[in-house]
Order: C-alpha cells, then structure tokens, then sequence
C-alpha cells in the first residue's frame, strides 16, 4: 500500500512511497505527467478493500491499470533463473560500477549458474559487490546456454530492422518481430531488457550507460557480435517501454524514467 504520492510539475515527477521504498517516475511532457497522476489517484480512490470479498458469480472483477494507453497483456512465462538473477541485482547491484561488464569470479560463476539450473529458488546468491558480479556473470552464461531467445533463423530479418533509418518504421518493425516470437521468449526479452533499462538509469554511478550494457550483453542474447546488434540491442534498452509496453494503436509516444 502506498503511504503517500505526489507530483512536482515543476519537474514532471511523479513520486510514490511505500513503508520501506521510494519510487519516482520522471516523464518528457507536462501533459504526460498531469495525465498518469490523475490515473494515479482515480485508481487509489477506486482500491478494492484490505480484504476484499470475491466477486459473485454474476459479477465480473474489475482491475484499475496506472498506463491507461499502455494497457497490454503479456503472455509467456520468464525462466525463474533469470528473475531470480534480475531481483538480486535490481535489489542489490544497481550502483555497482561496472556490473555486468566486469566480470565474476570463475569458479564461482560456474557454481551458480549450476546451481541456477538445478534449483533457481535456492542458488546462493550473495549481496555484497563481488556477489552481485557473480551474480551478473552467472546470469550472462545462464542466458547464453540456453537457446538463442531471437531463433537463429530470424536473426536476419532483426539485423535488417536494425539497418532503417527512419526510427519511425525502425521500431514499427521491431515491434513487429518481437509478436512473430514464441510468447515465453518475448517475455524474457521483456524483463531482460526492462532489467536493463533500470540499470542504466543508474549510469552516472555505475558507468554503465545503455550502449556499454549493449557491447557487453549482445554475445549472451544473440549469440553472435556486430555493430548492428549493438545499435538494436542499445535501441531496445532505452525504449523499453515502447517496444514491449506500448500498443500498436497508441497515438502517442513518450518516455518514462523511474530511479
């Protein structure tokens, strides 16, 4: 439950608190901002209660969404390795310097991503800075072992995508590979790279900014090294929320930070 929300449209933030965490949502138009805290607030007002009772037969549930025009419903499940990975580093490695570009300690990646196969739930995942390189590195291989999230015989049709130059119709047929995807790897790719997003919002601390991630993560989730698939990976870690969250019908495009 939220204790406390505000807006600073000085700045076009949006700030929500919880007992132990603070989350702000930094938008591009004033509008933009206005138009989220009012959704914000209409759907604060409209919770169910502390211990809703379940809904009769006859009545349909009714759920209130904080993005009114990217209201989309993924489908596909996300291998628990890697959100146990992505957790651990969000809680704890965001302002690691270097995560995910230094590496771990061998012997230990090893062990992990073992372990991550084995039992992801119970892999011992450590906190302090070492840990979370482990951590990053075991999460790499992890994804580089399995089969390629983008099918090897797609992988054409995504570097030619990269290759327009009307950003436009670049991201139109982005868009448009990730729904030819099986559901489970379009999930990946969505908390994969959401992952990512967040950690370059903290690139001023940990000196990893999107293209630094992209030079670093494209042989783990391509499996194969080009300037190309720099550009389309670094493409999909900044607009994040437009490639995976953004209906194709939406009018409107605009850009979302949250530190």
């Amino acid at each position: 439950m939220l204790s406390h929300h505000e807006m600073d449209p000085s700045e076009n933030i949006v700030t929500m608190g919880t007992a132990d965490r603070r989350v702000s949502l930094r938008f591009e138009e004033q509008y933009s901002c206005r138009s989220w805290f009012t959704h914000l607030q209409r759907a604060l007002a409209n919770q169910s209660p502390a211990v809703p009772h379940p809904p009769a037969a006859n009545q349909s549930s009714v759920s209130w969404s904080l993005y009114p025009v990217m209201d989309v419903q993924l489908r596909g499940s996300v291998p628990p390795a890697i959100e146990r990975c992505i957790s651990h580093i969000t809680t704890y490695g965001l302002k690691v310097e270097g995560v995910y570009r230094r590496c771990g300690l061998a012997s230990k990646v090893s062990q992990l991503v073992e372990a991550l196969i084995i039992s992801p739930n119970s892999a011992p995942l450590e906190s302090h800075e070492q840990g979370v390189l482990d951590a990053g590195s075991a999460l790499k291989q992890y994804v580089r072992r399995q089969e390629s999230l983008i099918p090897n015989g797609a992988q054409g049709q995504w570097l030619q995508a990269a290759g327009v130059s009307d950003e436009k119709r670049r991201f139109k047929e982005y868009r448009r590979l990730l729904r030819q995807l099986p559901d489970d790897n379009r999930a990946t790719l969505n908390a994969l790279f959401g992952h990512f997003y967040m950690v370059q919002v903290f690139s001023q601390v940990n000196k990893m900014s999107a293209h630094n991630l992209a030079v670093v993560l494209v042989p783990s989730l391509f499996q194969a090294m080009n300037q190309d698939l720099i550009t389309l990976t670094r493409e999909f870690i900044i607009h994040h929320t437009l490639l995976f969250l953004t209906p194709d019908s939406a009018q409107r495009q605009e850009q979302t930070t949250v530190f």
